[in-house]
């Protein structure tokens, strides 16, 4: 990625911030701190399917230890995967 590029992004990322941070502010106090953990929550699980999907496409780790790939996801996410159904 040339600078320009890496410089737009990030103003991009700070822009959305304090987007965030300006809504925030209409929301009651004690709702803010149940935002923030499922905003957490969410960014986790974008993360995890990120990982998966890019070892699915080939660019991940080797698939020849599945017990290992396994173990190394579970210790990265912070998200508890249910069974639904």
């Amino acid at each position: 990625m040339n600078h320009s590029y890496k410089v737009a992004v990030e103003k991009l990322i700070e822009a959305k911030k304090l987007e965030c941070d300006a809504l925030m502010m209409f929301v009651p106090e004690k709702m803010r701190s149940h935002l923030e953990v499922i905003s957490n929550e969410v960014k986790s699980m974008l993360i995890d399917i990120i990982f998966e999907t890019s070892e699915d496409s080939g660019n991940g780790p080797d698939d020849s230890n599945s017990t290992t790939k396994t173990s190394k996801k579970s210790s990265k996410s912070k998200v508890k995967k249910v069974d639904i159904g």
